[in-house]
Parts: C-alpha cells; structure tokens; sequence
C-alpha cells in the first residue's frame, strides 16, 4: 500500500485498511484497495480511510503549542 506523503519534513500518512468480518469467524480477511466479494447478513466489512501525511519537521515541534 502507499501512504499520503508528507512535506516539508513531514511523516507520510498510514495506508488505508479494507477487513471483512464473516459472522462467526475470529479473524479478518484482509481485502485489497480494489476487489468484489460477495457478503451475507451478519457480516462486517471495517474500513478504514487513510489519514494525512504531516507537514514539518516532528523533532522539531514544541508539545502543546
């Protein structure tokens, strides 16, 4: 997966995520960006966006300011 990237020092942003949840089952299957899977009722499909990359030097920033 590729993250957002960031500027200007900045960390890149974490990927985004795609699980599908069958009813009953413990673990996740793990989709990729671009699929089709068919679902049933009870079934959960978790997903998760990708966030911003920074912009900055973390090291550099003052904590609360």
């Amino acid at each position: 997966a590729t993250s957002p990237y960031g500027m200007a020092g900045g960390c890149p942003g974490r990927p985004g995520r795609n699980r599908l949840y069958r009813k009953g089952a413990a673990e996740p299957i793990e989709l990729p960006s671009i699929t089709c899977i068919g679902v049933e009722p009870g079934d959960r499909l978790v997903i998760e966006t990708p966030g911003g990359g920074g912009y900055g030097d973390p090291a550099g920033r003052i904590e609360g300011k």
